[in-house]
């Protein structure tokens, strides 16, 4: 079957057939329609007498028969009319309550008739046909028709279903072979499938019409030849929408038929057009300022209100009301609109000045400006988190550059550092004791920096395990100091403690507590002008305790707190003693793992850092 409709001989003898059937389709079909219209299949229909055309013509011969009488027509023009030569019709027309009285009449007795009664208002017309028809008056040519189909009723149904049946199944055939070649696989389009659609279709259906308009309008259905001549007509017509179908299939197969139509390529002008002047429009409207749109929205807004209201009041337009309730509707809408995505971008806001880089602002409502703000937000989120990741990335590299390389360094010093504990135990020259001496204190000095080192890195990167348990403030302050006592009078420093009566207590890890009041205590010891005292203080302040630590330095203060606490830099720019310039960075890292705050102040030659932590009870 597939290689049927492939070929083109099958589909030529298929159109001719096709056109064959529709012809008869339509003969039969119409016969058909015409016989059920006239009664031929009622089961009371035995002859002419009892069809449609009969009762309308004798209808119609009745109210003329009447009209002559009730308008006086002389009986030489009524004898034109209804003469016994000129029609098969006769009459008599008497009172409706006297029907023995015969008013008007052409009847004569002596030929067979058929009779029909019709009533008016106040008389009866009794109607009598010849039987059979032998004048040519209007009921000759049905009654002429009547005798050559009768006999064929059934035949004509007879013809018209398989007909029909034949017909749809080579327009289907025909249909599932459009564009279809045996040569190629894929939908091939000829001449008119090339055409626009819209203007094929449009051309077709006014060929349509013209072909069908030409026989039903202008023609006078009294002859075979005229059937003849309409029957031309009508498969003329059935040509051309065979062909439009035909097309129409093969435009379906190839996919995308719209886009082959005038009404879309002017659509697609008329968007492209839109398109332009809204580009245009919204350059334009991006270039304005916020304040200027604000303005400009109201003046157009109060313009189309004070037209609606002018409508209202003046011409009494109801339409004007209506649509003014709708106008500012949409206004209140847009109006609720602008004020969620002002809430939307004051919520990013504060989101994202809280540090919460996670957060996305909801642009699914945002327009115009909104939009464009929206975007930068999340433009400076990205930026942001970028950033971040970088400096977190550095900071991973450099801890872990630090902790390897300290570690490489161990190793070897470990050796060197045994190695001359080793030489110092033996009976050296008084020269090479020195020099060992000095090793001695070197390498110790160097296994403290890469210690440092190592510390510094962890607590930054919060590398370390915190065990934050209740910790008595005053008690390790004591504590710490107690431990520095000979440091202190070895520097000739003086320590004064004060603290508050009864205990305050926060939540720290005591070992990194330690180390940072060791770090700050170092430092002290380090720095602190010779023969001067160095105050520790604990206070409550509110719902915090604060430790504090005041001495005098020794040289100039010329860096500000913030570089002091950066790593390797000591407040000695001369480099004169043997700190790492570690010790406040890890106090300060080591403090906030423990959640608390870590501040320096200086005022002249006076070095104050301040621990903070919240009490607990």
């Amino acid at each position: 079957m597939k290689k049927l409709y492939l070929s083109l001989p099958a589909k030529v003898t298929a159109i001719f057939l096709v056109c064959i059937l529709a012809a008869l389709c339509m003969a039969s079909g119409l016969m058909v329609a015409y016989m059920a219209y006239e009664g031929y299949y009622a089961a009371d229909s035995k002859d002419y007498y009892d069809t449609y055309s009969f009762d309308s013509i004798t209808f119609s011969y009745a109210n003329t028969a009447y009209e002559y009488y009730t308008e006086n027509i002389p009986a030489a023009g009524i004898q034109d009319y209804f003469g016994p030569d000129k029609t098969n019709f006769a009459y008599e027309i008497v009172p409706a309550d006297e029907p023995d009285t015969v008013l008007a009449s052409n009847y004569i007795q002596e030929e067979p008739y058929r009779t029909m009664r019709i009533q008016t208002d106040n008389h009866i017309v009794n109607c009598f046909v010849r039987d059979p028809i032998t004048i040519q008056d209007r009921y000759y040519e049905t009654y002429r028709v009547f005798e050559q189909a009768y006999p064929l009723r059934f035949t004509a149904i007879a013809v018209l279903i398989p007909s029909a049946v034949l017909f749809l199944a080579l327009l289907i055939f025909l249909l599932c072979g459009a564009g279809r070649r045996r040569d190629s696989d894929d939908i091939t389009l000829n001449i008119q499938d090339r055409l626009p659609i819209d203007l094929y279709l449009a051309t077709a259906a006014t060929l349509i019409v013209l072909l069908l308009y030409v026989p039903l309008d202008n023609m006078i259905m009294r002859s075979v030849f005229e059937w003849v001549v309409m029957g031309v007509f009508a498969l003329a017509a059935f040509c051309v929408a065979l062909a439009a179908l035909m097309t129409l299939a093969t435009r379906f197969k190839a996919g995308l038929w719209w886009r082959n139509s005038i009404i879309w390529r002017l659509a697609r002008l008329a968007v492209k057009i839109v398109r332009a002047v809204g580009r245009v429009a919204v350059l334009l409207l991006r270039a304005t300022p916020v304040i200027w749109k604000a303005a400009l929205g109201f003046c157009a807004v109060t313009l189309i209100n004070f037209m609606f209201a002018y409508m209202f009041f003046v011409n009494y337009s109801n339409m004007a009301l209506v649509l003014g309730f709708i106008f500012n509707w949409l206004l209140f809408l847009g109006v609720c609109l602008t004020a969620r995505n002002m809430h939307q971008l004051k919520k990013a806001g504060m989101r994202l000045a809280a540090g919460d880089l996670e957060y996305k602002v909801d642009t699914r409502w945002l327009f115009m400006d909104f939009l464009d703000h929206a975007q930068n937000l999340s433009s400076i989120r990205e930026g942001m988190s970028a950033a971040i990741e970088e400096r977190l990335k550095s900071e991973r590299l450099k801890t872990e550059l630090i902790t390897n390389v300290s570690h490489d360094i161990k190793t070897p010093l470990t050796s060197i550092i045994n190695y001359v504990d080793l030489l110092q135990k033996e009976d050296l020259p008084p020269t090479a004791t020195e020099y060992t001496q000095i090793l001695d204190r070197q390498a110790i000095k160097l296994k403290k920096l890469t210690d440092d080192l190592v510390e510094a890195s962890k607590a930054s990167t919060g590398n370390l395990a915190v065990t934050l348990k209740k910790t008595g403030v005053h008690e390790l302050v004591d504590q710490s100091v107690g431990e520095y006592t000979a440091r202190f009078d070895e520097n000739n420093l003086e320590a004064v403690v004060s603290a508050p009566e009864d205990e305050a207590f926060i939540l720290a890890d005591g070992k990194f507590l330690w180390r940072v009041m060791d770090n700050l205590f170092d430092n002290a010891c380090k720095y602190s002008q010779p023969g001067t005292r160095v105050y520790i203080e604990v206070a409550r302040e509110k719902s915090d305790v604060a430790i504090r630590i005041k001495n005098i330095s020794r040289d100039k203060l010329n860096l500000a707190p913030d570089e002091l606490m950066e790593r390797f830099v000591r407040g000695d720019s001369a480099r004169a003693t043997q700190g790492s310039g570690l010790g406040l960075s890890i106090a300060r890292s080591l403090t906030e793992l423990q959640n608390g705050r870590f501040g320096i102040v200086i005022d002249g030659d006076l070095f104050k850092t301040e621990l903070v932590f919240a009490e607990i009870k």
